[in-house]
């Protein structure tokens, strides 16, 4: 396990909070300007519309929770696979997330949202020294401090007011930290240490799935998505040989869809 010779090195993550809320800022702001040029129509609609035809009726921020599925694939989690219990489950979260959606047209419509999750695993290792009884122990901390995303949405079909099928697609920025701490197993010498291993970083993601929305009123539904996305963020500290932790997988959700300017 290589990376138990290395040591840790861990940026800021004050920094990475600040440079986190100034992206969630500018996404949103530069939605705002926007979507209401580009839904502009010489007739304003009747129902909840207002400012030259923008339909603030649709305008909705999402609330959701689900889970993360990840694909696995890179060094780090075939290490985990292969040496831990916990397997590459250790990469996979529960996340939580809000977004706002804007209509550019009757089926067309932009978001920009943040998503964010943490997971602590316990585990042991697999292998254990000839004679050991007390199994070696350890943690594992991984958490998404920050997914900025933004995208188009869809409206791919439509059951009367009864429920719709949107299509998404985006791209954003995700931050990770990961932390591992307790006792460990070197398998090539066959012994047992305590120590904590630590890495960060950044990368791009780009996604695309599909939600069902449901309405339960004139300014709510429930919404169940889900979504598949693929990216990469390097690896630092004690994981700085290591190829880029692999970002992509499945999420999968649900939750309430408001909708506050409805009337």
């Amino acid at each position: 396990m290589r990376h138990f010779e290395l040591h840790s090195a861990r940026p800021s993550r004050d920094n990475t909070v600040i440079r986190s809320r100034f992206c969630i800022c500018s996404a949103l702001t530069l939605l705002i300007s926007v979507a209401p040029s580009l839904q502009a129509q010489p007739h304003a609609t009747r129902t909840g519309d207002s400012h030259e035809g923008f339909e603030w009726a649709r305008v909705s921020l999402t609330v959701r929770s689900g889970t993360f599925h990840s694909t696995g694939n890179s060094d780090a989690h075939r290490l985990l696979e292969r040496a831990l219990t916990s397997g590459r489950t250790a990469f996979e979260p529960l996340v939580t997330g809000a977004s706002l959606h804007l209509p550019i047209s009757s089926r067309w419509g932009v978001h920009a949202g943040v998503d964010g999750g943490h997971r602590t695993t316990s585990s042991e290792s697999r292998v254990r020294p000839a004679g050991e009884i007390v199994p070696v122990q350890q943690r594992t901390q991984f958490a998404l401090s920050s997914y900025v995303h933004a995208g188009l949405d869809v409206t791919a079909w439509k059951w009367s007011n009864r429920a719709s099928l949107v299509l998404t697609a985006g791209v954003g920025r995700a931050a990770y930290r990961l932390r591992q701490h307790g006792a460990f197993m070197d398998l090539d010498r066959l012994v047992v240490f305590d120590n904590e291993f630590h890495s960060a970083g950044r990368g791009t993601v780009g996604y695309g799935g599909a939600a069902l929305d449901v309405p339960l009123s004139h300014w709510a539904s429930l919404q169940a998505d889900v979504r598949r996305q693929g990216g990469s963020a390097g690896m630092s500290g004690d994981f700085a040989g290591f190829d880029r932790l692999d970002l992509g997988g499945t999420r999968i959700s649900a939750g309430l869809a408001l909708r506050p300017f409805a009337r």
